[in-house]
């Protein structure tokens, strides 16, 4: 979603990486969090510079991670609202922006000079977190770990490259070691949880190439790629249409990421068909997210439908909602967020105009070569609960003689569920919806090995509704 900045603001992993189990439908649905009070601003009347808008008064438009601390009751129970509505995704977005300069010049001061906030953006000028972000971050992680949800997706839309005229180090180190400090931390956070973490590097940058952006993301791939490997990043999203994605690939150079993600909003199928028409062929086979498009909406719900139906070998993995509705209530109203969207998030509805979409089982297996999963009866028993099947594969080098493969729960330890040393097949009939299950698989030298430290040769995420 692109903002006025108003106030003179400035691999191919398998084709089934992440997969549900019944056509036309999608496995991970969610809401990105970007606002979880909008105070007195209002959507519903014309924007003004002076009576209503983002920035004014100040700490009015709240996102989660700058301000949190204020009403962290009200954004708790909207997250346990997300959770109700059988949500398993959430995005958690990082304005970034340098506002020393503003903040110290007054253009961007809202009268609280320790928060680092300024309507949607949060400081970045001093390459890491302020401590009251840290905490809002810490603590919405913890949470969201707590409510079990499969996985947040850690947003980063730092534009600012787009406005350089030439490279600057200094602004793009700060922006690095930012990215750096919010992945430690959520790696902290997340451990030892069924939760896992996908990062979009650039929201809707992928296809920017005004001022330095390709420079910058080029140079922010280079990087990540060397520190953290490519596997849980979609790289930069990009908006879909046809001119972003046609050079949406352009920052990768021959390591490219085992996921994309894209934002649409209008004719949902019309971007998604930009998608499949401009992505090379090898890569449309990857996992797609639709990571932004309007919020718990029946026109957008039957756009995706129409186009997995005629693409059935697309593979959308997750979809989550941007506040925003489809119409704006009137003319000079805000298109960026909705009122009735954001009061929606404390509804256990959220899902229902989008439940012609919502797949009743879904996995998302890291290596399928290795480890699987199917529906045994899921998606058509009403009991409480159901049966899944887990399809192993067995490799023998010569140290390891053995696999183990152990599941966890939210909040609890992972268990040994089997150990073999032969291709095999096992069925968990335990299986309670609306609960991630986190199963990994490790080659050891036998069934007694410890795994302790050890990092596992294949994971599988499996969620139930």
């Amino acid at each position: 979603m692109k903002f006025r900045y108003l106030a003179a603001l400035f691999c191919l992993i398998v084709a089934g990486l992440f997969s549900s189990a019944q056509a036309a439908s999608v496995g991970g649905h969610g809401v990105v969090y970007f606002t979880y009070d909008l105070g007195t601003y209002s959507s519903n009347i014309p924007w003004s510079l002076t009576t209503n808008n983002w920035y004014t008064p100040g700490r009015n438009f709240k996102t989660p991670i700058g301000l949190y601390n204020i009403n962290p009751t009200l954004a708790d129970s909207q997250l346990a609202a997300m959770r109700a509505s059988g949500m398993d995704y959430i995005v958690l977005q990082f304005g970034m922006r340098d506002l020393s300069v503003c903040a110290a010049s007054g253009a961007c001061y809202n009268g609280f000079p320790d928060d680092w906030v300024w309507g949607e953006l949060i400081d970045s000028s001093l390459g890491t977190m302020h401590p009251m972000h840290e905490a809002n971050l810490r603590a919405l992680l913890q949470r969201i770990v707590a409510l079990g949800f499969r996985n947040v997706v850690i947003r980063f839309t730092d534009g600012a490259a787009t406005q350089w005229t030439s490279w600057d180090e200094v602004a793009y180190s700060h922006s690095w070691n930012y990215i750096v400090k919010v992945h430690l931390i959520t790696d902290q956070e997340l451990a030892g949880s069924v939760t896992g973490a996908i990062y979009d590097l650039g929201g809707e940058s992928a296809g920017n190439l005004a001022g330095q952006n390709l420079q910058f993301m080029q140079r922010l791939w280079q990087d990540y790629t060397y520190i953290f490997g490519s596997s849980d990043t979609f790289g930069f999203s990009s908006i879909a249409n046809d001119a972003n994605v046609s050079v949406a690939l352009a920052s990768y150079g021959t390591v490219r990421p085992p996921r994309y993600a894209f934002t649409a909003y209008g004719d949902v199928y019309a971007g998604l068909t930009s998608v499949w028409n401009n992505l090379p062929a090898s890569e449309r086979t990857k996992p797609i997210m639709l990571v932004e498009t309007y919020h718990n909406d029946a026109t957008t719900a039957s756009q995706i439908a129409r186009f997995l139906g005629e693409h059935p070998t697309f593979n959308l993995f997750a979809v989550t909602q941007w506040p925003l509705n489809r119409a704006p209530p009137c003319n000079g109203c805000d298109t960026n967020v909705s009122e009735s969207a954001v009061s929606d998030l404390s509804t256990s509805t959220q899902l229902s105009a989008m439940a012609p979409l919502v797949a009743k089982f879904s996995q998302e297996p890291s290596n399928p070569a290795l480890m699987s999963f199917s529906d045994v009866n899921c998606a058509t028993t009403t009991t409480a609960t159901c049966t899944i099947q887990g399809n192993f594969n067995y490799w023998n080098p010569p140290t390891a003689m053995a696999y183990q493969v152990y599941v966890s729960l939210p909040g609890q330890p992972r268990k040994l569920w089997a150990c073999l040393s032969v291709n095999a097949s096992s069925q968990a009939g335990w299986i309670v919806r609306n609960i991630p299950y986190l199963f990994e698989y490790f080659k050891t030298a036998n069934c007694s090995s410890s795994v302790v430290g050890l990092k596992p040769d294949a994971t599988a995420r499996v969620y139930v509704r």
